[in-house]
């Protein structure tokens, strides 16, 4: 399948809300509070995708998809659309129970991930390499001076290599 980093993908059969941590008190944390309003954004502009919420870390009690399916639904997005994905614990786990997700009802693989701007690189990597048909819908980060930039590339570059050859995805 092929993959595309932009906005021109039609109908996507889901939306896949990669998870973040929680605040002690549950509530999520910025960068996860981003990735809400952009999730919520995109399922309201498109009312036939399914959210899924990805995230099976637990963060004092409280487990990322529960965070953030509650906080969808608390905002009117149907419960009956939201799937709670509570087994993935980073991001190529996210998608690989994103994609068996989507085997099993018998669902295009096409779908618009929302994650952080700077960790889109490496979410749709991993997508192309699961035969996704994707886009990254880009929360936005706020600036962090050029050595968080830097931290980040480093970080996201590294990462994106070690999760592809742990999955035996490595070109």
């Amino acid at each position: 399948m092929a993959s595309a980093q932009s906005q021109d993908l039609i109908a996507p059969a889901a939306i896949v809300l990669l998870g973040a941590p929680l605040r002690p008190s549950g509530a999520p944390r910025p960068a996860l509070a981003r990735r809400i309003d952009v999730a919520y954004s995109l399922a309201r502009q498109m009312p036939d995708a399914l959210v899924i919420a990805c995230g099976g870390r637990s963060w004092f009690g409280r487990v990322e998809a529960d965070a953030m399916a509650e906080e969808l639904q608390r905002r009117g997005i149907e419960s009956a659309r939201i799937i709670r994905d509570r087994l993935s614990v980073d991001t190529l786990s996210n998608l690989t129970c994103a994609r068996d997700l989507l085997d099993a009802m018998r669902l295009a693989r096409r779908v618009a991930i929302v994650t952080c701007d700077w960790h889109g690189g490496r979410a749709f990597a991993i997508a192309n390499r699961l035969d996704f048909e994707a886009m990254v819908v880009p929360a936005a980060a706020p600036e962090g001076g050029p050595l968080t930039g830097l931290r980040r590339r480093l970080h996201e570059t590294i990462v994106t290599r070690i999760d592809l050859l742990r999955s035996g995805l490595y070109p």
